[in-house]
């Protein structure tokens, strides 16, 4: 299965090669001209490629009838991996797309966010139930499943990317022919799997009950969580299209709204499973004496952590409740679990490796969430008209237009506003810029930020009204940065956790890495071949 693929990557490149490149041409697109885009499509991609392996090796499972724990243990450690860069990936591009979009937001519910976000969820999904079909021998289906799933929902995602058939501001490079080509490869591949499956899935061994108090049924209701998130996503954003098809070209859109809705529940249900599945026990939980501390230690973090947001910010909004509430309640469970494991001398070395992982992936999961709902009631915004030397206090904090200046670089003219910021005391003084770019003629605006531990502080130059008169977007948003952190705790548990499969699955997958690499590379490039 792995060759075919390879087959049809060769075949890409093959109909499709990167053009000459002239003497004299078209510069990169500005926004594009960043480092951190340039770690952005590789990271998704080695994601979406990775799950390439669980998917190949399902299939084969189900040809060979040998669905067991030596097959999970062979598959989990990709779709650890697989969802540590997705992590990576996506974190990534929300933070560039906050500091050089100059519009100060980190998530859009954009369809290429969407494209991402959907095989993120579903793989780790799979990497849940494949703890139980490695551990317990059960959820054969499911992991199966969810591998041919998640490999559907990469593929699906760098269609939606490619071919332009959904709107983005996140897309720089359209190629209609090649997202035919991508479906092609959706509809052979993955429809056929499916088909495949859905003969076999009757046949497969291993069947079980298990008690609703066991860890089995929480991972089992962790994996019907995260799928239904998924295909909701889904569903929204192919919504247009559909729409679109029935109603004789009239266009309709899925905003913001849906998805928040949609989302917070699944959220509540996801965060009070986190705290509590680490101390269910495998078959049944005989005990739930654990209960009781971690209700206590997780009700002191609520309402410390309550206090001190009323006290900064004068309020308490019913978001900003259930987000505090869901990280106190994931934090106080895993800080109580680490405190438990950490007395287990003997077996200290291996319980670091073992439990690590995923403490601080479940960790990141509840700073990001604190992040989120901070970040998303207490920020403030202004457009604001400003002469050389006035001031303008938002919040607490006064930002004064000392100066503008005007000077060139190598292949771009900016003008640039020197502002400072002041909060019983001197702050910083930072430079937004506006940028016109000699080759494209384009006229970009570059956001000046200063970053602290609780909050950033950010400033648009937008256009001039006057002499010595310019427009400003000036912007406060706290604990915006607790959500990349969140999101590297993620990423770090995801690989920490796969390191003991790692070490001795790469010897035996090696010849997997042709696959990951020519995908990677082939993708990477295409990003770029506009």
């Amino acid at each position: 299965m792995l060759s075919l693929l390879l087959l049809f990557l060769h075949l890409i490149l093959l109909k499709r090669v990167l053009p000459i490149v002239p003497i004299e041409g078209a510069d990169l697109n500005p926004l594009l001209q960043d480092f951190a885009f340039t770690i952005h499509p590789p990271l998704l991609y080695l994601g979406y490629s990775g799950l390439a392996v669980p998917f190949a090796l399902s299939l084969s499972a189900l040809i060979s009838k040998k669905i067991d724990s030596l097959w999970a243990r062979e598959a989990r450690p990709w779709a650890l991996l697989s969802s540590g860069f997705l992590t990576l990936g996506i974190a990534l591009g929300s933070w560039w797309a906050y500091y050089e979009l100059g519009w100060g937001g980190w998530w859009f519910w954009d369809p290429v966010e969407n494209a991402a976000f959907v095989p993120w969820l579903i793989s780790v999904a799979m990497f849940h139930s494949l703890i139980v079909t490695e551990k317990r021998g059960i959820y054969k289906n499911w992991s199966i499943l969810l591998s041919i799933l998640a490999f559907a929902a990469s593929i699906l995602g760098t269609f939606l990317v490619r071919s332009g058939i959904l709107t983005s501001v996140h897309v720089f490079a359209l190629d209609p022919e090649r997202g035919v080509f991508i479906l092609a490869i959706f509809s052979y591949f993955i429809l056929g799997s499916l088909i495949f499956y859905s003969f076999l899935n009757n046949k497969l061994p291993g069947r079980s009950t298990y008690n609703l108090s066991s860890k089995e049924f929480g991972f089992l209701l962790n994996n019907i969580l995260l799928v239904i998130l998924a295909l909701s996503i889904m569903f929204g954003t192919l919504f247009p299209l559909i729409y679109e098809a029935l109603n004789d070209g009239d266009q309709i859109s899925v905003g913001a709204p849906y998805y928040e809705i949609l989302i917070l529940p699944f959220a509540l249900a996801l965060s009070i499973l986190q705290g509590v599945g680490m101390y269910l026990s495998w078959s049944s939980t005989k005990q739930f004496n654990f209960l009781n501390r971690v209700a206590i230690e997780s009700f002191s973090i609520f309402v410390i952590l309550s206090l001190l947001v009323f006290f900064v910010f004068g309020t308490l909004s019913w978001g900003t409740f259930l987000a505090i509430a869901m990280f106190s309640w994931i934090f106080s469970g895993n800080l109580a679990d680490a405190a438990y494991q950490s007395t287990q001398l003997k077996e200290l070395k291996s319980i670091l490796i073992k439990r690590f992982g995923m403490i601080s992936a479940h960790l990141g999961t509840a700073f990001l969430i604190l992040g989120v709902g901070i970040v998303t009631t207490f920020s403030l915004e202004r457009d604001v008209v400003l002469q050389k030397g006035e001031s303008y206090k938002l919040g607490s904090t006064h930002f004064i237009f000392k100066e503008i200046q005007e000077a060139k670089r190598l292949n771009y003219s900016f003008q640039s506003a020197d502002i400072e910021i002041r909060e019983e005391g001197l702050i910083d003084q930072i430079s937004p810029e506006k940028r016109n770019y000699f080759s494209s003629s384009q006229v970009m605006t570059e956001a000046a930020i200063k970053p602290t531990f609780l909050q950033d502080y950010y400033v648009t130059l937008g256009e001039q009204v006057g002499d010595g008169t310019w427009s400003f977007k000036l912007q406060i948003k706290p604990f915006i940065r607790w959500i990349w952190f969140g999101a590297i705790l993620i990423a770090l548990g995801t690989f920490v956790s796969s390191y003991k499969y790692v070490k001795g699955a790469m010897k035996r997958l090696t010849h997997y890495l042709p696959l990951v690499s020519i995908y990677s590379i082939d993708t990477w490039l295409v990003h770029f071949s506009r």
